[in-house]
């Protein structure tokens, strides 16, 4: 039963990495330990969470490293991604799931506007920092997916 359950959380986390709302990193490590709290950890039990722990600190650190990198390459300061956040939160209230990454588009593009004077180069900053959202979102997707791959062996090993 513990097996189909950290399955079925992994598989959640999963695609928490994917959609905005759910902690998918941290919900994946949190089923690789609850699985050897229920079923004992024995030396490759503590490996796997070594290993998920690793997995999960890079993916968090990468997933905000990548688009602050690439917002700051195009001239998005730390108040204008304040800014667009706070929009993404806003659209994320509105419109459930999907309202985060609109809001906070159209919070970049926005404040890029305002600053540039130039739909154009707005514009361009915009999909820039989505790219590397999506490129980030992307990183943790597969961090989530080594923490599965580690459950897995864990699992039928252990």
């Amino acid at each position: 039963m513990s097996v189909v359950l950290v399955a079925l959380a992994l598989g959640v986390g999963v695609l928490g990495t994917l959609v905005p709302i759910l902690p998918g990193l941290l919900l994946c490590w949190a089923a690789v330990v609850a699985y050897g709290l229920v079923e004992g950890f024995g030396p490759l039990g503590w490996f796997a969470v070594a290993v998920a722990t690793a997995l999960t600190a890079l993916g968090t650190y990468l997933g905000i490293r990548i688009p602050q990198r690439d917002a700051a390459g195009v001239g998005l300061t730390r108040v204008e991604l304040l800014f667009a956040l706070v929009l993404g939160i806003g659209g994320m209230v509105i419109l459930p799931v999907i309202g985060l990454p609109i809001g906070f588009a159209m919070g970049i593009f926005a404040t890029r506007i305002r600053t540039t004077h130039d739909a154009s180069a707005a514009w361009r900053s915009t999909l820039t920092v989505l790219r590397s959202m999506a490129r980030a979102s992307l990183v943790q997707t597969a961090c989530a997916l080594g923490i599965a791959g580690v459950w897995v062996v864990w699992a039928v090993a252990g």
